[in-house]
């Protein structure tokens, strides 16, 4: 005998509200599942500038504000710069990690810049050899160098002595202790790399970058005001300073610090145990 209407409608409410429900359960499930899973991937992932487990490692690190941008700068000194070295990477394209282990370095950069079609920008020495001549384009007016004797130098050209090892790239930042005012036709934020001299012929090796995207930074033209403030709150003074080749092909590793690169670093510079 068929159901009044009545008891169908009430059975229908009833299966409907119940299948309601278990769908609202299934998303609040759901819900906390995919919350919690990326918790838990957020935790795992380790930090862009540390490397490394062990608590004795020294980082060196400082952050900093320009025109109300944050800043963070690491950077190595090197009191011993007979035992920096410049290689090529053009041809093998090796990982910055690699080139790290391979040479025992310390302190790892890169280099100078190249072209698309994998040319080195400007001169290059390497163990007294000539590799790539000179450029006149007027951005790349800095060559860092080391000499037989194991003595640094950044300048607008080689020194008349025996050159062990040199590279060109630019602009300079600090030329005589003074601070260098940049004028650009286009200048885009990114990771910088730079490299810079004391009075007391100490190499410094350094990285600005933005601490929440590691391969974006400052803007070149600002590059100069930002390395003074550094050296003002480290109580440095620097003589000289060149920028190397930044962003996407730039590099920077110590045993507590590892800024690598996206696209592969032409030329290295390596500082290898001071001891």
């Amino acid at each position: 005998m068929e159901k009044p209407r009545k008891d169908r409608f009430l059975i229908y409410f009833v299966v409907s509200k119940y299948f309601l429900g278990l769908i609202i359960v299934i998303l609040i499930l759901t819900t906390f599942l995919f919350i919690g899973s990326n918790l838990s991937e957020k935790k795992q992932e380790p930090s862009p500038s540390s490397k490394g487990d062990s608590k004795n490692i020294k980082v060196n690190q400082l952050d900093l504000i320009h025109n109300g941008s944050n800043y963070r700068i690491n950077w190595e000194q090197v009191a011993i710069p007979k035992n920096i070295i410049l290689g090529t990477n053009l041809d093998e394209k090796k990982t910055a990690e690699t080139l790290f282990s391979e040479n025992q370095c310390k302190v790892l950069t890169n280099g100078g810049f190249y072209t698309e079609s994998d040319n080195y920008i400007g001169l290059l020495y390497i163990d007294g050899k000539k590799l790539s001549n000179e450029s006149s384009d007027p951005l790349f007016n800095g060559v860092f160098y080391i000499t037989n004797a194991g003595d640094p130098g950044i300048g607008s050209g080689v020194p008349l002595t025996q050159i062990k090892y040199a590279v060109q790239s630019g602009p300079i930042l600090v030329r005589y202790r003074t601070y260098q005012k940049l004028k650009l036709a286009s200048d885009q934020g990114a990771r910088r790399i730079v490299i810079a001299l004391t009075d007391k012929k100490a190499v410094y090796f350094m990285a600005v970058f933005d601490p929440n995207s590691t391969y974006l930074g400052p803007l070149l033209t600002d590059l100069p005001e930002i390395v003074k403030k550094f050296a003002e709150g480290k109580n440095l003074s620097f003589t000289d300073a060149l920028n190397l080749d930044g962003g996407s092909h730039s590099a920077f590793l110590t045993p507590g610090v590892s800024l690598d690169e996206l696209s592969p670093i032409g030329s290295y510079l390596c500082a290898r145990d001071q001891n």
